[in-house]
């Protein structure tokens, strides 16, 4: 991600350069890049979007992001009303099943999950 973002840099300051990322001395293609990318703005996208309904529900920022973190990237500690002192008991019931989904969404990864749910998969 370091090395993308020094090659859009340098794509900035000058625009007729090519540059290749390299990775292990080979050229990394620019379909694998895209692939990476839009990995990471969905993971992001997903978790702003969880904590923002926790945070509908009446959670505190710190409490619905560190419960959002640590259930999507299986991130042992919470911080605030998730810590190592509390557990996830006093959340209401919605948050846990957003939470869930978060969870699942972790494990199966993004793109495996949103294939299950598209009505085009069951229809074959």
């Amino acid at each position: 991600m370091l090395k993308v973002a020094a090659r859009e840099f340098k794509l900035m300051m000058e625009r007729r350069g090519v540059f290749a990322v390299r990775m292990g001395g080979q050229v990394v293609p620019d379909a694998a890049i895209r692939s990476l990318l839009n990995l990471v703005y969905l993971a992001l996208l997903v978790n702003f979007t969880a904590c923002l309904l926790l945070a509908a529900m009446g959670v505190d920022l710190l409490t619905s992001s560190a419960a959002v973190v640590a259930c999507m990237f299986n991130l042992g500690l919470g911080l605030g009303g998730v810590s190592p002192a509390d557990n996830y008991a006093h959340l209401p019931a919605l948050a846990k099943w957003v939470l869930t989904v978060c969870m699942i969404a972790g494990r199966l990864e993004f793109y495996t999950l949103l294939v299950v749910l598209t009505p085009a998969f069951w229809r074959k």
